[in-house]
């Protein structure tokens, strides 16, 4: 597989916005495909709806389906980006990417001059105001089957992006982590920590969680009560 690019140092931008909209999308990869009607598919009405609103920005959070590879890449993720988003749009690796053992993603898409600004690494920081955005890659060190329950590291690498998350969270301003797969599992008995990808984003945050944390990766209707504590 294509090899991990550690986390890039944080880009120097000349004036940091102090507010900004950023429109978060995930598992949206799929292009076009018809069901039966003659209109557009789910991922051009997604993408039409987004550009709608104006984004400064645009992060997708991985899953580019089925595989990953340099075909799906190039014709299920960046044919269907406007050229105007170059360098204002994210992407993150994924368990779908994966499976083609994240060729597609590396080679591919972070190539590519849309993402010139991730300079070839599936980690990036934005930085807006009182707030970091954090863009871990939680699937190429994850040891489970098919890359399905998520990790920043492994006994063969990836300790970097701790240090990366780390050194966000001591600048002192409010953290906003993305990653792909879920922090929170949901089971028969309630929600319950995802152990492994929730100990290490504690564990480099001095044992504190990030402000916000968004992920994809789940396939379900979801509602989260308020004030939910693991401790």
């Amino acid at each position: 597989k294509h090899g991990f690019v550690p986390p890039p140092q944080p880009a120097q931008h000349p004036e940091i916005p102090s507010k900004a909209t950023v429109a978060i999308i995930g598992v949206w990869g799929t292009w076009v495909w018809q069901d039966g009607g003659k209109g557009k598919c789910p991922a051009q009405l997604v993408i039409d709806g987004v550009l709608s609103q104006k984004p400064d920005y645009i992060i997708h959070l991985g899953d580019v389906y089925y595989a990953g590879t340099s075909k799906e890449e190039r014709k299920h993720l960046l044919d269907l980006l406007p050229d105007s988003y170059k360098g204002r749009v994210y992407t993150m690796n994924s368990n779908h990417e994966m499976y083609d053992g994240a060729n597609g993603l590396l080679g591919t898409s972070l190539q590519n001059s849309l993402f010139h600004q991730q300079q070839g690494s599936s980690c990036f920081q934005l930085a807006i105001g009182d707030w970091i955005f954090v863009g871990l890659d939680s699937a190429y060190y994850d040891d489970s089957m098919l890359y399905m329950k998520g990790s920043l590291c492994n006994s063969e690498g990836g300790e970097d992006q701790l240090g990366y998350l780390g050194s966000a969270y001591r600048t002192g301003k409010k953290i906003f982590l993305l990653t792909h797969h879920n922090g929170i599992e949901v089971a028969k008995n309630g929600p319950t920590p995802n152990k492994t990808l929730w100990n290490q984003v504690v564990g480099a945050m001095d044992q504190h969680l990030p402000d916000a944390w968004y992920w994809g990766h789940v396939h379900n209707g979801i509602v989260y009560r308020d004030n939910l504590s693991f401790y």
